[in-house]
């Protein structure tokens, strides 16, 4: 027998509702397993579940409202999300713990019950880390910005000191790029006057407000003026209205809210003040900072301006000095050209003494040339073996007077070598008896022999030079191109020629060495040099070209005496 429908209704009601709870039961331990924050209210703001998170966090609910629990008030937030909830509607909100202090991103949305009621789900998920990374990262960006501003301002403020040489000018744009990176409405440049007593004022910008002051007036060095310039470091006043420094203030000043001072300070003395004025909100210490960095250029400003002063009297007075030198030029040019005649006589003299001088220090100077070689010559050469030891030494031990020490090396080095070129032109090998050619003959032989170059002498005919000096100037001439054949030209052969051409006596020393530059011709080198002096001291000219064949030529022509 069936069983009536009525009697059936009550069991599948009991069957769904025990569905029902079961599910919310499933649903519970979910909740409980998480890692978030969760809680349920109902429309009256009771709480009917809090998970174990929060739980932890906030303590037992004991049967406190959620506003009571949560937030600790004794009535109902004014920001509760409760009516767009159980409106139907999902709300994501953030929310501040102000107990913990910790950051929430909240999700509310409605829950249905079993019985049909509906009551809010509220998850909570802490973001404080991640709220605290964008704080971070905006209080960044913040403070780049503001670093890249005051870069910007002191770029500019520098840029004017290279472009304008008026201090006035400069201090003007210096002034209005700190005005503007600060914020401040009003200020001036002014410099200390001569007496340390009162501010010149350079320029004056009221902001706007009224002030009837005359600006050529004296601005005393008083009040925080005074402590500007006494302690050199920047000082400002926010509540200038109620500070003792009002009193100075002169009658008809603009309004002052607050002032900043920044010295100009050179040679660490203050030497005048960057000021500023009524900042909305009032000056901060980074403002000083900054304040001081601009005070500190317009310091070079104005040092600039004076080193550009003081290289324009300069240039003044160089161009009044040259206008009076080309002057006394004009007066002793007139001097100099009567002058003429008596120095042209007297380099005649001179140059007839200085072939007796020659002639009468031959002996003299064999004994020194010996002197040099033998005596200052080994002392030198004993003084960079010490100096190589020290050098050693100081390496290791005192790295900074090694560069002094070498130094020293390079200088006895370069010494030595003079001395070695001294010696060896004080030191003439003595003429043969068969003459100037048979020294020269000699001269090849031993060269020969002791550089392992090929050297001959080639005289093709007999050539008298009766004069000894003469002869013996050729010789070293002759000696001396050798030598520097020998040292510089690489050479594989050298030929010294003695000829008698038609009256003029021509003695050629050529090689086949790699050569010389024009300007190794020209070079005023001691040998070159000596050579050189010695075709004047005869009457006889030298020329250095290059060889026939290749290498370097030095021809030196004597013209016979009638």
């Amino acid at each position: 027998m069936g069983r009536r429908i009525s009697d059936r209704k009550p069991d599948a009601v009991q069957e769904s509702t025990d569905g029902a709870l079961r599910e919310r039961g499933r649903l519970l331990g979910i909740l409980d397993a998480m890692e978030d924050g969760v809680y349920v209210v109902n429309p009256q703001y009771a709480i009917e579940y809090v998970n174990p998170v929060l739980i932890r966090e906030f303590g037992p609910v004991e049967g406190r409202k959620c506003y009571e629990y949560f937030h600790g008030r004794r009535e109902v937030c004014p920001w509760c999300k409760n009516a767009e909830v159980f409106a139907g509607g999902t709300v994501r909100w953030e929310w501040t713990s102000p107990r913990s202090g910790k950051v929430y991103d909240l999700v509310d949305t409605p829950l249905r019950n079993p019985d049909g009621s509906v009551s809010k789900l509220e998850i909570f998920r802490d973001i404080t880390r991640h709220a605290k990374a964008e704080e971070a990262l905006g209080g960044a960006l913040e403070e780049s910005a503001a670093r890249r501003a005051e870069i910007e301002a002191l770029h500019a403020a520098a840029r004017a000191i290279l472009e304008y040489h008026e201090f006035a000018d400069a201090a003007w744009e210096i002034f209005g790029s700190c005005r503007g990176l600060i914020g401040a409405t009003a200020g001036y440049v002014a410099l200390l006057n001569a007496a340390g007593t009162d501010n010149d004022v350079v320029f004056l910008e009221a902001g706007g407000r009224p002030c009837s002051v005359d600006p050529a007036l004296p601005m005393p060095i008083r009040g925080l003026r005074e402590v500007a310039y006494r302690t050199g470091q920047p000082v400002f006043e926010n509540d200038f209205a109620g500070s003792p420094w009002v009193k100075f203030m002169p009658p008809g000043h603009a309004a002052l809210d607050n002032v900043l001072f920044a010295p100009l300070v050179l040679q660490g003395k203050a030497c005048g003040l960057l000021g500023l004025a009524n900042k909305p909100g009032g000056f901060t210490e980074n403002d000083a900072r900054m304040a001081s960095a601009f005070g500190k250029l317009a310091a070079i400003a104005l040092q600039n301006s004076r080193m550009l002063e003081a290289q324009r009297r300069a240039e003044e007075e160089i161009r009044r000095i040259n206008a009076d030198l080309e002057c006394r030029v004009a007066q002793r040019t007139a001097e100099l050209e009567t002058a003429n005649q008596d120095l042209a006589e007297e380099m005649a003299l001179r140059l007839r003494l200085e072939r007796e001088v020659l002639e009468a220090s031959e002996a003299e100077r064999r004994r020194i040339g010996r002197d040099l070689h033998d005596t200052l010559g080994q002392n030198l050469t004993a003084l960079a073996f010490l100096l190589n030891a020290l050098a050693r030494r100081v390496e290791g031990r005192i790295p900074e007077e090694t560069c002094t020490v070498q130094q020293l090396q390079h200088q006895v080095k370069k010494a030595i070598a003079e001395v070695r070129s001294l010696a060896k032109g004080l030191d003439p090998v003595g003429l043969h008896q068969g003459g100037l050619a048979a020294s020269l003959a000699e001269l090849a032989d031993t060269t020969q022999r002791q550089s392992g170059v090929a050297c001959r002498f080639r005289c093709e005919s007999p050539v008298a030079i009766k004069d000894e000096t003469v002869a013996t100037h050729l010789f070293r001439i002759a000696q001396e191109a050798v030598n520097n054949a020998l040292k510089h030209a690489q050479p594989g052969a050298i030929e010294m020629v003695l000829e008698d051409r038609a009256g003029e006596i021509v003695l050629t020393v050529e090689d086949n060495g790699v050569g010389m530059t024009k300007k190794a011709a020209r070079g005023k080198g001691m040998g070159m040099h000596t050579m050189r002096y010695r075709a004047d001291a005869i009457g006889g000219t030298l020329r250095v070209q290059p060889g026939a064949r290749a290498g370097t030529a030095v021809i030196c022509s004597w013209p016979r005496p009638a």
